[in-house]
């Protein structure tokens, strides 16, 4: 307590300098008038006893100065007095202290506005209360990539648990919105009654669900979102209580979810109770669910791994067919959401502008070198004072670090507009793994920038520093103020700008690699023509039987073929860049003993006998499917090549028979009468998957996409196949009419948007690089200005200045691009091993890219070097 009190009273004394320094003062004067009478007393002179008394008392100021010492904080006292001084001597420098400013605004700027988006995407993707206490749960299958709960086993989850508060399950559902001219598709959830109070938020208007509105027949109310209750009844507040038609059936209005509610990700527009069946009470094969859980006070998620792993081994000992070859994954909600590749795009991005900030720093520091070399004289008188190196080390560090800050606070503004416009411009598909709107410069954000700006500020400031600082007084005030420029001085330019080169290097070529790649999976698969196929997508009603739905998918393919500029038109249920998904597991009639020990698996597709020709996919083995296939007929199938390799390695796949396995064993065998080439089925498929071609006559699916070939601009077609569609089912919802090769750039917006940004923040960095290259030179010159002017007076020709001049950053310039180039390949290495798409080797790239580089740097030489050769050698000697 007694040491608080005297902490306190210290900072106390603070803000009463000026009352106590007047009490020191009053005290000081009158010692020495006592010690003046003592020495008149011994009969000396006024003069001699005023003399006598000052050298008996001794230094006053530093009396004054060791008083001063022990009624403050001293490390507190000297920072003070370091930044006044600090912030006198950047008023005397307004160019360098602007130029400084901005330099550290836009390096601090530009990261603070990445680390929000980077903090949003890792830390917070979504904006619910208690998020730790949330998990999400899902049944993972070994043998293929679905993920999911089944209905069945999530009520007995329910049952028998007693680790969460609350189970609930949702799953996404795309409906047709009628009621006025066009129908049009939104995406909307199913849910269960109580999903709501498990994730913690609730409507602003209206109610919740109730217990009981998730059974059959009971699931027509619907919660609408915010955005859509202001697009579909213009924000009014009696939407409440109306009734509007999803899919064709009546739902009535109950509530309004708050601006911020998004959970799940991807904006959905509505939620609506999950009708759970007696069908879907026994159903446990189909993994269409998805499961989320809140946990219970004092509950952690390794006890509640351990209850439901034991409930689940349970589960599969019960029902050992349905649950084969399964485990339950449960994992923190945030786990869930935050995958993998988000990570590495967040951090990579952060990695990108941390080579600008250090660019920025080193720009900085070589400022910083050439005012400091200016500044030797007063250092050196203040070392000859008494100062020592630390002190001055400090007084300069602090300065840097004061610019840094007023840098970072410039830049938090900056960053703010930064935020602003990432808001406004990231791509739509980002919603599916972050709440957009929630992005801001939050608090941990400003805290972050406050760091880097004092990491910043120390960085740029430490060699300037720590060369100067030890500086010889004796040397340095004998020297005259004209002096011609050390090596030393020249070693630490030549490693700014080598240093400056190589982070730039690497920055452009990892750049340019970006969007090269990223380019190229925009283009599609080789072949392919993206851009001459128009695709669309229909969800007929469940309820509709397969005779009506073959009978529909036959008509409108046939009047689709009437349109005028079409070579070929195809439906199936999934077509490449559709994020279509469905594996099913396999039994093969001859299994290989290759596939005893694992049930293979493929993703199952019903197609028309036209899919191969519209895509281009080539044959390779056997026969395309015959427009006679009924499903009367032969039930056969075609199979992609590298499912025909995973499962007949080395043998013909033709007459193989095999089938897909479903929970009453009813599918018939299918026999493989062909094989075709492999098609990339999604942007990010690192290699091609096995794919079960089966004839939609046979297998009618109510969920169809169309894809149609057209001579010209196929979206020319539009209102054609609107018009028809119109006229087989006025009710019938019309969704992504669109270019295949506008819903590959609508998948890769996310890619292309970061390489759009890593491109930006590479040419910020080769601004940065020849204005400090500039800088360097300009400064270096400078200081050999006097040398130079000699050399010309004794006969040195202008080309001998320009070569001396440019000679050492010449070799400084190719040693930075050797490690540029040597760092550039390590880099794209990792790059090309963390992003799809992304090559490691571009002999394109790693030639012009250096080349550019060179020329600029070169450039920025060039400029202050024929200058200097320019100067006339009189003016200069008359200077000194």
């Amino acid at each position: 307590m007694i040491h608080l009190r005297r902490l306190l009273s210290k900072f106390w004394g603070l803000f009463r300098n000026a009352r106590v320094e007047e009490e020191l003062e009053r005290e000081i004067t009158a010692h020495l008038a006592l010690l003046e009478d003592d020495f008149l007393r011994k009969g000396m002179s006024a003069e001699e006893a005023h003399l006598a008394a000052r050298r008996a008392y001794g230094g006053v100021e530093q009396a004054k100065q060791l008083h001063r010492d022990d009624r403050s904080i001293l490390w507190l006292e000297q920072l003070r007095q370091d930044v006044r001084y600090a912030f006198r001597q950047l008023g005397k420098s307004p160019g360098f202290t602007v130029v400084a400013i901005v330099t550290f605004a836009l390096g601090i700027g530009a990261n603070t506005a990445i680390f929000s988006l980077a903090d949003l995407i890792i830390r917070r993707p979504v904006s619910l209360p208690g998020l730790d206490h949330l998990v999400s749960m899902e049944e993972q299958s070994s043998t293929s990539e679905d993920k999911g709960i089944s209905a069945a086993n999530y009520l007995d989850l329910v049952a028998a648990n007693h680790t969460f508060e609350q189970l609930a399950v949702y799953q996404y559902w795309s409906a047709g919105v009628g009621g006025q001219d066009q129908p049009y598709e939104v995406i909307g959830v199913r849910v269960s009654a109580n999903f709501f109070s498990a994730v913690g938020i609730k409507p602003t208007t209206g109610r919740d669900f109730i217990a009981g509105e998730d059974a059959e027949g009971r699931n027509h109310e619907v919660i609408l979102s915010n955005a859509f209750w202001r697009r579909r009844f213009a924000a009014d507040p009696s939407a409440v209580g109306k009734v509007m038609k999803l899919d064709g059936e009546l739902y009535t209005v109950i509530g309004v979810m708050p601006p911020r509610a998004v959970f799940p990700l991807g904006a959905p527009a509505f939620w609506v109770p999950i009708a759970i069946n007696q069908h879907m009470r026994s159903e446990r094969q189909q993994l269409s669910l998805h499961g989320v859980g809140r946990l219970q006070t004092g509950v952690s998620l390794q006890q509640a791994r351990g209850e439901i792993g034991g409930i689940w081994n349970s589960l599969a000992r019960s029902y050992p067919r349905a649950n084969a070859n399964r485990s339950m994954l449960i994992v923190g909600l945030r786990d869930s959401i935050v995958l993998d590749y988000n990570r590495q795009f967040a951090l990579l991005l952060m990695g990108v502008v941390g080579f600008v900030l250090l660019i920025a720093c080193t720009n900085i520091a070589t400022l910083q070198f050439a005012r400091a070399s200016g500044r030797q004289h007063e250092i050196a008188i203040r070392a000859a004072l008494g100062a020592s190196r630390w002190r001055v080390l400090s007084q300069l560090l602090t300065e840097s670090i004061v610019l840094s800050l007023w840098g970072g606070a410039t830049g938090s503004i900056l960053s703010i507009a930064g935020v602003r416009l990432l808001r406004n411009t990231l791509p739509l598909d980002v919603q599916w793994f972050c709440d957009v709107e929630s992005l801001t410069v939050n608090g941990a954000a400003f805290a972050f920038t406050v760091l880097l700006a004092i990491v910043s500020g120390v960085l740029s400031g430490l060699a300037p520093a720590w060369k100067y600082s030890k500086a010889d007084a004796t040397r340095a005030l004998a020297t005259e103020s004209h002096r011609i420029a050390g090596s030393s001085n020249n070693r630490w330019h030549s490693a700014f700008v080598t240093t400056e080169i190589a982070l730039a290097l690497v920055l452009l070529i990892g750049a340019t690699l970006m969007v090269k790649g990223f380019a190229t999976l925009v283009r599609g698969q080789r072949g392919l023509e993206p851009e001459s196929l128009l695709t669309f997508h229909v969800d007929l009603p469940q309820s509709r039987p397969p005779q009506q739905v073959r009978a529909f998918q036959d008509n409108l393919l046939s009047q689709l073929s009437t349109l005028q500029g079409i070579r070929s038109v195809a439906l199936a249920s999934g077509i490449p860049y559709s994020f279509y998904e469905d594996s099913t597991a396999l039994t093969l009639e001859q299994k290989p003993a290759t596939q005893r020990d694992q049930a293979p698996a493929a993703m199952a597709e019903s197609v028309s006998s036209d899919y191969f020709r519209t895509l281009r996919i080539p044959l390779r083995e056997g026969r395309w499917f015959d427009v006679g296939e009924t499903p009367d007929t032969l039930h056969v199938a075609v199979v992609s090549e590298s499912m025909a390799q995973r499962l007949w390695s080395g043998q013909s796949a033709i007459g193989k028979r095999l089938k897909s396995e479903d929970r009453d064993n009813a599918a018939p065998w299918l026999t493989v009468v062909g094989v075709v080439g492999d098609i990339q089925h999604e942007l990010y498929d690192r290699s091609f998957r096995s794919i079960l071609y089966v004839p939609y006559q046979q297998a009618p699916p109510h969920s169809l996409d169309f894809v149609i070939r057209g001579d010209s601009n196929p979206l020319q077609l539009a209102p054609s196949v609107r018009r028809i569609i119109r006229s087989l089912d006025s009710n019938l919802p019309v969704e992504n009419l669109e270019t295949l090769g506008g819903m590959i750039s609508a998948q890769a917006s996310a890619l292309q948007y970061v390489a759009l940004l890593v491109a930006g923040f590479g040419f910020l960095a080769l601004i940065l690089s020849a204005v400090g290259v500039y800088a360097l030179m300009a400064n270096s010159v400078a200081e050999r200005r006097r040398e130079i002017g000699i050399r010309m007076a004794l006969g040195a020709q202008k080309w001998n200045v320009l070569h001396t001049v440019m000679r050492r950053a010449l070799v400084a310039i190719g040693v930075g691009l050797t490690c540029g180039v040597v760092l550039a390949l390590a880099f794209t290495r990792l790059l090309s091993s963390l992003i799809y798409g992304v090559s490691a080797w571009d002999t394109e790239t790693f030639v012009v890219i250096p080349v550019v580089l060179a020329l600029v740097a070169l450039t920025a030489t060039y400029i202050p070097a024929r200058r200097t050769a320019s100067i006339d050698p009189m003016q200069t000697l008359r200077m000194d």
